[in-house]
């Protein structure tokens, strides 16, 4: 007679340590902020195209571009790693403080890169 799995129902405070070893997860959230960063990007050039908003000055933009570009890198790098160095030191831990630690890590990284990317936007202020 064959085994029948049984799937276990986790719990609600498992969810996002479980959501972050998703890989279709990560897709859906790459996808969706791809998505909303074209939104926005349109929603800009039609506001400074109608005279809604004023095109910032050449310094301002290579300030936000660089804060940008290196939130993206940031996060980047921190997923590169987070796979190859990390990802096995946490699952070595014990099961409840290697998903505590696991999500501390990853807080403080996507902290840091929205930091990052909210200083660019931000210096395109006048």
């Amino acid at each position: 007679m064959a085994e029948v799995e049984v799937e276990e129902k986790s719990k609600p405070w498992q969810w996002p340590g479980e959501w972050m070893r998703d890989e279709k997860f990560w897709r859906d959230v790459a996808s969706r902020t791809l998505a909303g960063a074209l939104v926005v990007a349109m929603g800009y050039l039609v506001a400074v195209a109608n005279g809604l908003l004023q095109v910032p000055p050449v310094a301002q933009v290579v300030v936000g571009i660089c804060f940008i570009a290196g939130a993206v890198g940031l996060f980047s790098l921190f997923v590169v790693k987070y796979q190859k160095w990390i990802a096995p030191l946490v699952n070595r831990a014990s099961r409840p403080w290697g998903d505590i630690l696991d999500t501390v890590i990853k807080l403080i990284v996507m902290g840091l890169s929205v930091w990052m990317l909210l200083a660019g936007i931000l210096s395109f202020r006048p």
